[in-house]
Parts: structure tokens; C-alpha cells; sequence
């Protein structure tokens, strides 16, 4: 649904803008796999990582956005995943698991 899209969006989005703004990225790959039981995000840059004190914090001090990706990947019950290290660039990985008894018009918490 509208909901679980713009969640989605708005996840690929930060990751682009980390990938840009704060990672210096020169190549941002991003694929998305929809399926009727999983809906998958990947974004893959070949920027300078971020840093595992910042990773460990959660982000909170620098401009990553990654406590707000958390927050957006548990509000539609997805897991988000982070691998990155500094100066080998970033994955993000989202994974969204839909409901089998649900409607495909109700899926949009």
C-alpha cells in the first residue's frame, strides 16, 4: 500500500543522501525485489564507510540518518541492515516480510 511505499522511498532516499552528502560515493547502486510474501531494498555505494563508532552510536552524532531509518524499517515491521566499514563503502539492506493472510490492499502499516 501507499503507506509501506513511502516508508520504503523515504529508507532508499536517506541511504542515497548519506551515500552523496556524507560518504562521497561516485556510484550508488539500488535495487528493489517485490514479491507477494517479501519486499526487498538494497542500496550500495562505493563511498568512504561509516564510521563503527558511529554505527555502535546509532548515528546519533553525525547527519546519517540511520535512527530514522530504524524507526521507518520497524513501523512496517521490516529489518534493516547496515554493513559498512570505513573506506569500503555502505550497504543498506531492507527487508519487508508481508503477511500471508493479509489482503494485498491492507498491506499499508
Amino acid at each position: 500500500g501507499p503507506a509501506l511505499a513511502g516508508e520504503v522511498a523515504e529508507v532508499a532516499r536517506e541511504a542515497m543522501r548519506n551515500a552523496f552528502r556524507h560518504a562521497g560515493a561516485t556510484r550508488v547502486d539500488v535495487r528493489l525485489a517485490y514479491g507477494p510474501r517479501e519486499l526487498a531494498l538494497e542500496v550500495a555505494d562505493d563511498g568512504r564507510g561509516i564510521d563503527d563508532a558511529v554505527l555502535k552510536a546509532g548515528g546519533r552524532d553525525g547527519h546519517w540518518g540511520l535512527v530514522g531509518m530504524r524507526e521507518r524499517a520497524a513501523r512496517i515491521g521490516g529489518r534493516l541492515s547496515i554493513d559498512s566499514s570505513a573506506g569500503c563503502g555502505t550497504t543498506v539492506g531492507l527487508v519487508v516480510t508481508m503477511a500471508r493472510d493479509t489482503p494485498p490492499e491492507a498491506r499499508h502499516v
